[in-house]
């Protein structure tokens, strides 16, 4: 029932439209994907949020850092489970490195944390307190 309420929030939340150009993880729907983050350029840029919605529903997300509208470090967050660590060209990186997840979930988390910040500013609690309950998920996955 909170998922539900959290992505109903968010949908309510939604952009209508991408005013920066950015290229979708692998498998993700390009056209059904926003970006909450930081623009540069005309490009994606910095620590942020990707959401992937399906049927007005929120189904993954990417919590982490885009660089020149690219994935680069960060979290997918999924049904499935967690997918981190460094991307390129949308791919996961293959790493048996485990400071690379360590890293990639601590940008998930900074990104959390300050979309947090922008919706709490904006005077929006809900998509507030759910950002900020992100962001202790991806922390304690540390532990």
């Amino acid at each position: 029932m909170k998922l539900i309420l959290a992505l109903g929030i968010l949908l309510a939340q939604a952009p209508t439209r991408n005013p920066c150009a950015f290229t979708a993880p692998a498998g993700w729907n390009q056209s059904a994907t926003r970006w909450d983050g930081a623009c540069r350029d005309g490009r994606a840029e910095g620590l942020g949020v990707l959401k992937e919605y399906r049927q007005q529903s929120v189904v993954r997300f990417f919590f982490g850092r885009l660089e020149h509208g690219q994935v680069k470090l960060g979290v997918i967050d999924q049904p499935e489970g967690f997918v981190a660590g460094e991307f390129a060209k949308g791919e996961l990186l293959p790493s048996a490195d485990r400071q690379r997840a360590v890293d990639a979930f601590a940008e998930g988390e900074k990104a959390a944390n300050e979309a947090s910040s922008r919706f709490n500013k904006a005077g929006k609690a809900a998509p507030a307190k759910l950002y900020a309950a992100k962001a202790r998920e991806l922390h304690d996955q540390l532990d």
